[in-house]
This record gives C-alpha cells, structure tokens and sequence, in this order.
C-alpha cells in the first residue's frame, strides 16, 4: 500500500507543476502589451516642421465608434520637445490589421488615411503634413514599439518581477518534494524487491550451504572413525 500512495502523489505533483509552468505570466506595469490581447495602444507623431499648417491637429478614428485625440506640442507627452514642430498623442484602439482614420486641423479635414497595425501591443504611427492636397501622409508604415511612457515606480517594477520569482521558487521546491517522493518510492520499491525475492533466495542458499557443511563434516567423521578402526 505504501507505493501505491507514493505513485500517486509523485503523479499529481507532476501534473500540477506541469500546469504551473506552462501558466502565462501575469504581465506588470511596462510589459510589451499592457493593453492586453484585443487593444493596441497607437502612439501617434506629426512632423508640421516643413509645411508649418496645423494650428490644432487631431486624429478621429471612426471603429467601435467615434474617437478623437487631439496631437499637442506642449510638451505634455513624454518624449515630446515643447514647440518644435512635432506634435503628439496617443490613443488605445481595438486590435485591428488596419486603422483607418482622419487627420483635422480644428474642424477642417486634412487626409485619409489607412494604416497597418502590427500584431504587438503598442506601435507607433508617423505622419508628416504637405503644402498641398491631401495635407497629411504617413512617412512610413505603423512601427512596434515599446511604452515611452515614464519608467514603472521601483515597487511597480518588483511587482512584476516577484510574481516571477514566486513562480521559480514554487517550481523549485515543488521539484525538490518530487524528488523526495520518488526517492521515498524506489527506496519501498527496492525494500519489497528484498523482502519478497532476495532474502528468501538468500535464505534458501544459506540453508542448503549449511546442510552441505552439515554432510561434509559428517563425512568427514565416518572416514577418520574407519582409519582408527584399520589402525587398531
């Protein structure tokens, strides 16, 4: 009975770290995709430096219904140099292969236009203003990018980090009991082996040893009692 146990135990741990490792790790502050699986977090970029012709840009993007980020140059975003020209925003939109949305000026339309979205959680979309028409381009596909937000507080940042520290210590120490439960196994296994097989053959063989010294030394004695006989 007392294997059986063992190999059942030594089963469900197995099982159950099994499951534990191949679990997804839980994303913190600042991991790739802090949107999650269905949104993607566009950061967008305007270069008005040439054409000089946006007072008050913004990008509506007509999906899941309307939604409007006005571009600032105040410095406000980080990563952004207050009036040089460049505006910026960002904005959280469904996970889409492409966006499609309308630059403005105020309420004046600029361009339409179409983007490709990468499959990651964040990408970065650049634009640059014309003297003509339409007023807008893209300067080159949608990019993936990392957050260019402000770093994570040092707690915020552990807090990631130690959810993954946890994971490796359980896994550990889940393989040391595995371990001592299957030691603890074999060592059972080994002793049933001895007692049920070994020993009874060793057994066995010391009994028919001792019978055999048994009959040399009987006949060992029946020969010297014969030679004292033919001596007398």
């Amino acid at each position: 009975m007392f294997a059986p146990v063992h190999a059942l135990l030594l089963h469900a741990l197995l099982l159950h770290v099994s499951a534990v490792a191949a679990a997804p790790a839980v994303s913190g502050p600042g991991a790739s995709d802090p949107q999650g699986a269905d949104q993607v977090q566009v950061e967008l970029t305007l270069d008005d430096r040439a054409a000089d012709r946006v007072q008050a840009p913004r990008i509506v993007v007509v999906q899941d219904g309307s939604k409007t980020v006005a571009l600032s140059d105040d410095g406000t975003v980080p990563g952004d140099t207050a009036a040089d020209g460049i505006w910026m925003g960002a904005m959280v939109v469904r996970r889409t292969q492409y966006l499609s949305f309308t630059v403005q000026d105020g309420d004046t339309p600029l361009a339409e236009l179409t983007a490709f979205l990468p499959s990651t959680g964040q990408a970065s979309v650049h634009l640059r203003t014309l003297d003509g028409d339409p007023g807008v381009e893209l300067v080159a596909e949608a990019e993936a990018t990392t957050s260019t937000q402000s770093p994570p507080s040092s707690s915020a940042s552990s807090g990631s980090g130690g959810v993954n520290d946890d994971r490796l210590a359980y896994v550990l120490w889940t393989a040391v009991a595995l371990f001592a439960i299957a030691f603890a196994y074999l060592r059972s296994v080994m002793w049933r082996a001895w007692r049920d097989e070994l020993r009874p053959v060793i057994q066995k063989l010391d009994r028919y040893l001792d019978r055999q010294n048994g009959l040399e030394r009987g006949t060992d004695t029946d020969e010297g009692s014969q030679d004292h006989r033919g001596n007398t």
